[in-house]
């Protein structure tokens, strides 16, 4: 962490801006997933007998670390502060797995569930724009609803298909609220169909690329309401 980082942080635990943690409070704890942002692991919090998620962050400066404490909303992980030696995000952990997980346990999932689903997606990402926060890995696995930034050099398989087509073009492009709506858009379907969205093999990152730059898109699903196929189709 670079020193005026360690000193803003410092500074901010000292008026108890930030709840602070120690981090012997923790234990027994397991990576679970990594990205652009920084890693994340699974923690028993033994004072509260709990078990949450301890995020490294890469960039702990005030723009990143209010990015957290600005997203208080019920569809949204909590943030409940940070640790110091070493420091660390402290959120709810996601535990009840991906979007994919989640559909594959529930294959038989009613359209008044799947509408549920979608609308409480829609109200985290409508709270984060209200704060202009834009999530940069919204996808199944980081979605709002369960967990809670994408470059370059951490665009996955299972990313790639909700990432803005524009940026895909040319990583230079800033992306702003217009590219969350785009993956919102990607989920949808996602809800519609049960599945990820390409999973067809062999699917490479290079046969995914290709489909969404000359858009082609997946078709929808039969049984799908026709406005839901409206909403995500103008995503």
């Amino acid at each position: 962490m670079a020193n005026e980082s360690k000193e803003w942080l410092d500074k901010v635990i000292t008026k108890k801006l930030l709840n602070w943690f120690d981090f012997k409070e923790f234990s027994d704890f397991k990576e679970i997933g990594k990205g652009a942002f920084g890693k994340v692991y699974n923690f028993e919090w033994r004072c509260r007998a709990m078990t949450v998620a301890l995020k490294t962050l890469k960039n702990w400066d005030e723009k990143n670390v209010h990015k957290f404490v600005k997203s208080s909303h019920p569809n949204i992980i909590q943030f409940y502060g940070v640790t110091k030696d070493p420091y660390n995000i402290v959120l709810q952990l996601a535990d009840g797995g991906t979007l994919c997980e989640y559909l594959r346990k529930n294959l038989n999932l009613q359209w008044a569930d799947k509408l549920r689903l979608a609308k409480e997606i829609a109200q985290g990402l409508i709270y984060l724009h209200a704060n202009d926060i834009i999530h940069l890995d919204l996808n199944d696995v980081n979605r709002l609803w369960l967990s809670k930034h994408v470059n370059e050099e951490s665009i996955t398989l299972s990313s790639l298909a909700y990432i803005d087509p524009q940026y895909l073009k040319d990583t230079a492009y800033n992306r702003d609220k217009k590219s969350n709506v785009y993956s919102f858009g990607i989920i949808l379907w996602e809800i519609s169909s049960g599945h990820v969205p390409f999973n067809v093999q062999p699917t490479t990152s290079l046969s995914i690329l290709s489909r969404i730059l000359k858009n082609d898109r997946e078709k929808p699903i039969a049984g799908t309401p026709t406005r839901y196929i409206e909403l995500y189709t103008r995503c």
